[in-house]
């Protein structure tokens, strides 16, 4: 790690004092570069801050809260009690943090063993970047953090074989919330279909995610006694706020305030054994957001998937080192080949999957960036169908119309299938939000069709059964609970669609899940 730090500070240094570059007019400019934020998990942060260790004290970076050691089973752990008179300090700041860094020097040139300095063991690369932030420059872990942290100790709390006997154990329920897991039709976006419980330990942190985002509230919303669920929700609502793909400094400050009350009442539900590391990050999250940005921007997710996509190009055990310089300078040059070199039609679009594995050619373009895709086939609408277009169109048009399955949603990045699409069987897109005089509604799509009126003016509508919230509409919250019109049809302009969500029905209720943003992907 040392010898890694080293070279990168280097680079980065240069960086910032700039370099020279001739522009295409023979022009000489200066281009300066410089690090504004760092994301890694525990293990690795405490490496590049040289600071304590995530289980000794004084090991949040954020704060200068020491922590206790906590019993836990056979053995100890370090955890942080929440403090109500100041949950989030005393803050770490640039300046104490200089201070701390001279005590400890000093603490080593007299030979002292312990040197540390409110967790400080000396001065680390990244201090000696001129524009670099060294507090607030290191954002929490998403991925590592709360995805595989937080929500991963949660499931093993509630159903862990380990605490089958604790009070807040839903173990008794194990088999009911993996049969309705495993029946969940994911949309396209997420590609890993929800798995059972029983192999809760094989889970990739996009699953925990996934779970925690969408899946853990339909699932456990008659599972989970009233008080566990409320604080589980406090938790999805926070982390879903500060995941949007815009969001306010009011969305900011309210998911704090959830996140704040999910770690003061942790340890009264649960025990204080639990209140780690993991736990105590989550009262500074909502900073981090404040400084970095929303958290799709700031997480690990990516470059683990380059990890996968890495090795998935090496072949054999000889010469790995070669093979993986080869990889990554083909991923590079990609871009470069495509903006530099006049090239169009299958080889474009080759390139184009090469980039994007999930991208799609589209077909015909409909209206506002939205492209028909599936295959057209005329057919005649049924009385319902029918009167369903023509109260929304209010022009005469004959009942034979052009009809296809699916659309690629420019404005939504995302692609809409009809219900009865027969190329998805275990996914399901056709779960929809749109627009209906200003207001979010849900529906689930039956077909897309084209209609021409009298006047020859085209109408490109989806035929959809309407699910209408129980209760009303929050942008706050991405999960609605919903009472779906299953013998009713209704019409909308395919102009009106926002983009694609999640369905999930268990024996009684019904949800749809929002997306927080178009960036992530498993």
């Amino acid at each position: 790690m040392w010898t890694y730090l080293h070279a990168l500070t280097e680079e980065l240094s240069r960086l910032e004092k700039g370099v020279m570059f001739t522009d295409n007019t023979g022009s000489v400019f200066v281009c300066r570069a410089a690090l504004l934020s760092c994301t890694c998990d525990l293990p690795a942060r405490w490496l590049v801050t040289n600071n304590k260790q995530f289980n000794g004290k004084f090991s949040c970076w954020s704060c200068l809260q020491p922590g206790m050691t906590s019993r836990s089973g056979m053995g100890h752990c370090h955890v942080f009690p929440y403090d109500d008179d100041d949950p989030k300090g005393p803050p770490r700041t640039t300046e104490n943090l200089k201070n701390y860094i001279n005590e400890t020097l000093a603490k080593i040139q007299q030979g002292e063993h312990e040197y540390s300095v409110h967790g400080v063991k000396g001065p680390f690369r990244f201090l000696f970047l001129s524009l670099f932030p060294c507090i607030n420059g290191f954002h929490l872990d998403y991925m590592h953090g709360v995805c595989a942290g937080v929500m991963k100790l949660m499931l093993t709390l509630w159903f862990g074989e380990h605490y089958e006997k604790s009070c807040f154990s839903a173990h008794s329920y194990r088999d009911l919330v993996s049969k309705r897991l495993q029946a969940i039709k994911p949309p396209l976006n997420i590609s890993r279909p929800p798995r059972s419980l029983e192999d809760v330990h094989l889970w990739k942190s996009s699953e925990y995610r996934n779970f925690l985002l969408f899946w853990g509230i339909p699932v456990l919303a008659d599972v989970l006694p009233n008080q566990l669920f409320v604080h589980f929700c406090l938790f999805s609502k926070g982390i879903y706020l500060l995941d949007k793909e815009s969001l306010t400094f009011s969305e900011i400050d309210r998911a704090e305030t959830c996140l704040l009350t999910f770690v003061k009442i942790f340890a009264d539900l649960y025990d204080q054994r639990f209140m780690t590391m993991n736990i105590h990050q989550l009262v500074h999250l909502s900073d981090c957001v404040r400084h970095n940005g929303p958290l799709f921007s700031n997480n690990c997710f990516h470059f683990e998937d380059l990890n996968g996509y890495i090795v998935s190009h090496i072949s054999g055990t000889q010469n790995v080192e070669m093979q993986i310089l080869n990889t990554v300078t083909l991923i590079q040059m990609i871009p470069l080949v495509k903006a530099t070199c006049n090239i169009d039609g299958e080889i474009e679009n080759a390139i184009n999957r090469l980039m994007d594995p999930l991208i799609r050619v589209e077909r015909m373009e409909t209206i506002d960036g939205c492209f028909q895709m599936g295959k057209v086939t005329i057919k005649d609408l049924t009385n319902d169908e029918f009167l369903a277009a023509q109260k929304i169109v209010s022009v005469y048009f004959e009942r034979k119309v052009a009809s296809y399955d699916k659309i690629s949603l420019r404005k939504g990045y995302c692609y809409v299938c009809a219900a009865n699409y027969n190329k998805l069987v275990r996914r399901d897109q056709s779960t929809i939000k749109y627009l209906d005089n200003s207001e979010i509604q849900f529906g689930k799509v039956l077909k897309f069709i084209q209609v021409t009126d009298i006047n020859r003016k085209t109408h490109n509508l989806a035929l959809l059964n309407p699910m209408p919230c129980v209760n009303t509409y929050s942008s706050d919250c991405n999960v609605h609970q919903v009472n779906p019109s299953w013998n009713k049809i209704i019409a909308v302009y395919i102009s009106e669609i926002v983009g694609s969500c999640c369905f999930v029905c268990t024996t009684k209720l019904s949800f749809v899940c929002e997306f927080p943003n178009h960036y992530e992907r498993d």
